[in-house]
Formats: C-alpha cells, sequence, structure tokens
C-alpha cells in the first residue's frame, strides 16, 4: 500500500494498473470498500490504518479487476483475532463467489476451515495432497486423548503409560496418541492420582490435521515455521 494516498486512491491506482476502463474505476473501487467493510474510510490515508485494515485494502486491490484465481499468502499472520476471523470470512465468501483461491498458512486450523484441497510441504517438498477430511483419516489408527493437569508434569513420564505412541505438549495441555485398547482415560486417572496431581480436563478428540501433519511428516508445524523464518534471515543477510 501507499500509506501517503487514501484507500479511494489506492483502489483507483490499482484499478488503472489492472486495466480497468477509466468510467469503472471508482465504482468499483467504492464497491470492495463496502465489501471490505472500510467504506467510511475511503478518505483517510492508510498510514494510519491498522494491520487488518492494510490486509483487507490490499486484498481488495488485488479483486480489483474481478480474478478467476487469487493468491494470498499467509493473509492471516499477525493479525488479531477479530481481524483474523473477519478476513476468513471474507475469503468464504470470495470462493463463493466462484474466485479460486490458493492460500499458504501455517495455522492448520485456518486450513482445515478454509480449504477443500489441501497439500502438505516439508522441507520444500509436498508430501501429502488431498482433502482436509481424507488427511485427517489417515490417522484413525490411533485414539487421541488431550487433558491438563493442576500443575505440569514430565513428557517422558506419560509416555510410559501403556499403548501411549506419542506425546506432545501444546500450552497447558497434553495431547496424547494411544494404540490398541489400553483405558487411557483410567490410566491417566491413575497416573495423577500417584503424581499428587488433579486433571483439570479430559477429552477424547477425534484426529486434527496437526495430527496428520505430525504423522506425515514427523515434523511439528512450528519447527516448519522456525525452519521457514531461518531461511529468509539467511537470503537477507546475504
Amino acid at each position: 500500500m501507499y500509506e501517503e494516498m487514501t484507500a479511494l486512491e489506492n483502489l483507483v491506482f490499482a484499478a488503472e494498473l489492472y486495466g480497468v476502463n477509466r468510467s469503472e474505476r471508482k465504482q468499483r473501487s467504492m464497491e470492495l470498500l463496502e465489501e471490505f467493510d472500510l467504506a467510511d474510510r475511503a478518505g483517510d490515508t492508510v498510514v494510519g490504518f491498522s494491520r487488518g485494515m492494510k490486509r483487507r485494502l490490499t486484498i481488495a486491490c488485488g479483486l480489483i479487476h474481478h480474478p478467476e484465481l487469487l493468491f494470498l499468502d499467509e493473509p492471516t499472520t499477525g493479525l488479531d483475532v477479530q481481524s483474523a476471523h473477519q478476513l476468513r470470512n471474507q475469503v468464504r465468501r470470495l470462493n463463493k463467489q466462484g474466485v479460486t483461491i490458493l492460500l499458504t498458512t501455517h495455522y492448520l486450523e485456518e486450513a482445515d476451515q478454509l480449504c477443500d484441497t489441501i497439500a502438505m510441504i516439508n522441507r520444500g517438498r509436498i508430501v501429502a495432497l488431498d482433502s482436509p477430511e481424507d488427511l485427517k483419516a489417515s490417522v484413525t489408527g490411533d485414539r487421541v486423548v488431550e487433558v491438563s493437569f493442576s500443575a505440569p508434569c514430565a513428557e517422558k513420564d506419560l509416555e510410559t503409560l501403556p499403548g501411549v505412541v506419542e506425546v506432545h505438549r501444546f500450552g497447558d495441555k497434553y495431547r496424547l496418541s494411544f494404540a490398541g485398547e489400553t483405558d487411557s482415560v483410567s490410566d491417566l486417572v491413575e497416573y495423577a492420582r500417584n503424581c499428587g496431581r488433579k486433571i483439570a480436563t479430559i477429552n477424547t478428540l477425534k484426529p486434527s490435521l496437526e495430527d496428520a501433519f505430525l504423522k506425515i511428516t514427523g515434523t511439528p508445524p512450528d519447527e516448519v515455521g522456525r525452519d521457514k523464518e531461518q531461511l529468509s534471515q539467511r537470503r537477507m543477510g546475504g
């Protein structure tokens, strides 16, 4: 965005770059400002916009010429919860209008919510290509239980429980994958009792897209994100 220009001026300029007829530029710009909830800021310079507003305006500029295909590179990264939610709704609406969208994201829940087809990329290579539900179905052999305790536990201790295949920690919760017919809930209750802890929450989960990613790649998504960031830093450093 050209921050010294207004939202409307940015859109009209983008329309000119994309070859939109002069007679249509302002009308099309105003339509997009309405669609992206920016009409009341049409005459304001972009320098005073929030990150979410700038992101929406950027996408609006990309839509000025009615494209059939839209590329979005991590559009919700760095946005607050409300802005990210609003942007996802706009992506859904565009798709319903017939726009094909190629979306890159490290947020697997976002991919699960928005995408018809997902390509999982690990270290620069596509390792899986399927619908979200079929990808999740690939890990149905394991039962997944998510549990939180009154005090932190050692993951290595949880790994010793009968039938445990994998243990991952997410904030104050532990996600355990069980194989076989073990009574996972009873074993966790017994473990907590022996450790002098109480179980705060416990849920049996259906396999998630994150579970599928972990099984297919063996690499947590945040590690892939760190690899990408390190590569970017190396490139910037020459």
